[in-house]
């Protein structure tokens, strides 16, 4: 073979490896730094974990409640059969929602979300005594030890706050899983006094059977945990969501009595933050109607 040709031949297979590479190493998770801009960033350590707290002041001079946003479930998977070992999410649309939010709000991390490999290492411990394995985000993302420390999360951060702001209402508003999580942690932790969900997956197993997936067996599913908490809640959903389908939740939430909020030409993601200011709104004095 040719020099010339040669050479064309290594760039092509080295291009080709590059790509296969680049195919492994699944969708890239979000650098923090590039998304927390103008927020006050806390790591809340919880047992051997730490998790993230994003903190965004009242704007407007309003104070009247505390806003707590949760993600939903990043990428937990890179394909069928293959976990992801960062389920960091590509897009944060709660972290989105909550900056357009006008009350004290808090961006709640999931347990080993938003962490890199190394990441306890380089908090300055001697070696990475990481206490995340992936069961934290494929098959017990709903379970009672996440939902335990991100009860714990809000409870250690509550009790630092200044005393005036104590004692305000405790909303959770969680999208997609974060939603599932809001409604779980709502049943553990007294304080919380209402939720907010958009596009949850609230009946897991239900939700598990329609995609195809696995069974989520290590997690909790709120639509079968009896007795519930009563608590002013509301759920919206798009009509377009094939994630999430409206029909996944509508026979749980009429067993409850709650009703599920239907936005026309929504899908799981869109268009939430383009009205998300006009939706909250809206939200906020449902929960106060419900007291």
């Amino acid at each position: 073979m040719s020099t010339p040709l040669l050479y064309k031949a290594i760039r092509s297979l080295s291009i080709l490896i590059a790509v296969g590479l680049a195919g492994c190493a699944g969708p890239q998770p979000i650098k923090l730094t590039d998304w927390s801009i103008g927020l006050k960033t806390e790591w809340i350590q919880i047992k051997k974990f730490k998790l993230l707290l994003l903190e965004q002041s009242a704007k407007n001079n309003r104070n009247d409640a505390i806003h707590i946003y949760i993600e939903g479930d990043g990428t937990p998977w890179i394909k069928r059969f293959l976990i992801s070992r960062n389920p960091t999410p590509q897009y944060p649309l709660a972290l989105e929602l909550m900056k357009q939010d006008s009350q004290l709000s808090f961006y709640l991390g999931r347990p080993c979300y938003y962490q890199e490999s190394d990441f306890y290492k380089t908090l300055g411990h001697s070696t990475n005594t990481s206490p995340c394995n992936s069961h934290y985000w494929t098959d017990a993302r709903y379970s009672s030890d996440v939902v335990d420390l991100m009860k714990n999360a809000i409870e250690e951060k509550i009790k630092n706050l200044p005393s005036d702001q104590q004692t305000l209402p405790i909303i959770l508003i969680g999208h997609s899983g974060g939603g599932t999580l809001a409604m779980l942690i709502a049943q553990q932790l007294q304080t919380v006094n209402g939720v907010i969900t958009v596009a949850a997956n609230m009946d897991i197993d239900a939700w598990t059977s329609h995609k195809g997936f696995s069974s989520l067996n290590k997690s909790v599913n709120i639509a079968t945990t009896i007795p519930l908490r009563k608590i002013p809640q509301v759920h919206f959903s798009g009509s377009r969501d094939e994630v999430v389908p409206p029909k996944i939740n509508q026979p749980f939430l009429k067993k409850i009595g709650q009703s599920l909020t239907v936005i026309e030409g929504f899908d799981h993601n869109c268009c939430w933050l383009n009205k998300w200011t006009k939706l909250l709104r809206s939200a906020e004095q449902q929960l106060k109607n419900q007291h």
